[in-house]
């Protein structure tokens, strides 16, 4: 089995071996998508109708039956993730281990708000999206609940801008020993709360018995504390291997929290997934990580031009790693994920198209299911739609109901 540095350099070279092919861009036409925006207009008007309902009868039990019935229906019903492809079985599976998860969270901390549940939550549906793509059978255990709990303690923490460095730096120390197996009690609520989640990852996976489960948790605690040191001071070489390091760790803990065990093919193929997703999530970040002077692959970048050929390089990228290293037989899983890592790609370079190439951004409009306007006025109105009071009384019922 190569070492964790021997894939992140595999991955490396795979990058750099990368050409910047034009993204795929199939024009949509203005009717299509002045019908879209009336289709997506009549689900909200949907939403907010029966959320109003919901808000008036709280104590009533049918509404949140009924709640359960709409998400598997958007699911099934959906066309831009394409969710359908999933067997019913395990789409409501999916929607069986969330609301466990749910439940799981508000016994373990009764103070979480739901914003960190909803947080430490997309860890457990990559998990599961993982699961379903290297062919694992569909499981939630304590230590998958630990490992994505894990997320909004430190991650509050750290990111905290009110916490001294030297605080977070004593943490981070302390977490990294921890995950070592040391055993250093530390009289704080957070230090027992992450102490707590880490023994849970124990009790299921024995260090000695599952030693690349603790490497894989290391790795992610080092890519932490590596991203701290992107700035200018760093190449592009460097500040690409860090973004390997970061993002690949990450999802190649997530695989072996599945069972404990990956082969060699499956932990390159999860640390160059990883590396895909940072990838676009700096894409996406960019114009505020400059702001930062945190230096990304994209926010180092001051050219359009230059940012359009890292989507290109990213785009081809995504092609070869679910065709060429995807570890398991082809299957509908490949197109499924590939078209879920596509629309975050287009997602994600939609929120910064400022940035980019005046044609390129003509051609990406003119590619959206709905107009730019039509999609950034929609999640504007059900953003505020669903921080209102009434709507978080009916969320926090739904979730005391499970």
């Amino acid at each position: 089995m190569s070492s964790f540095e021997e894939l992140v350099r595999e991955c490396d070279r795979l990058w750099l071996n990368c050409r910047c092919t034009r993204l795929r861009l199939t024009p949509v036409k203005k009717q299509v998508q002045k019908e879209n925006r009336r289709k997506a207009v009549e689900l909200k008007a949907d939403w907010e109708t029966f959320l109003q309902h919901a808000a008036d009868n709280l104590e009533d039990a049918g509404w949140k039956t009924e709640m359960d019935r709409r998400v598997l229906a958007l699911l099934r019903s959906e066309s831009v993730l394409n969710f359908a492809v999933l067997k019913p079985a395990v789409q409501e599976e999916f929607l069986s281990i969330t609301k466990q998860f749910v439940r799981d969270a508000m016994c373990f901390d009764t103070a979480l708000e739901l914003d960190d549940i909803m947080q430490a939550m997309r860890n457990v549906w990559i998990i599961l999206l993982l699961e379903c793509m290297l062919e694992r059978k569909l499981c939630y255990h304590k230590a998958i609940f630990a490992y994505s709990m894990l997320y909004p303690y430190t991650d509050n923490f750290l990111d905290d801008p009110a916490i001294d460095r030297q605080r977070k730096k004593v943490f981070n120390s302390w977490l990294s020993e921890r995950l070592k197996g040391e055993q250093r009690p530390m009289d704080a609520d957070l230090y027992r709360q992450v102490d707590a989640l880490v023994s849970m990852i124990e009790d299921t996976f024995p260090r000695q018995q599952f030693p690349d489960v603790y490497d894989a948790l290391l790795r992610i605690q080092e890519g932490q504390i590596l991203s701290v040191q992107q700035d200018s001071r760093l190449c592009e070489e460097e500040i690409r291997r860090i973004s390997i390091y970061k993002g690949g760790a990450s999802v190649l803990a997530d695989g072996y929290l599945m069972d404990g065990d990956l082969s060699e093919k499956e932990a390159f193929f999860c640390i160059a997934y990883g590396f895909l997703l940072q990838v676009a999530d700096d894409i996406q970040d960019m114009e505020e990580d400059r702001i930062l002077c945190q230096h990304t692959l994209a926010s180092m970048l001051h050219g359009k031009r230059q940012r359009l050929r890292l989507a290109q390089r990213l785009h081809t990228y995504l092609h070869e790693v679910l065709f060429y290293h995807y570890p398991a037989k082809a299957s509908t899983m490949q197109s499924f994920v590939e078209k879920n890592c596509r629309f975050l790609l287009i997602g994600s370079i939609a929120k910064q198209l400022h940035l980019f190439p005046k044609p390129f951004a003509y051609r990406m409009r003119r590619s959206l299911p709905l107009g730019l306007d039509a999609v950034t006025t929609l999640m504007n109105e059900s953003s505020a739609m669903l921080q209102s009071e009434q709507i978080h009384a009916v969320i926090q019922a739904y979730v005391q109901a499970l």
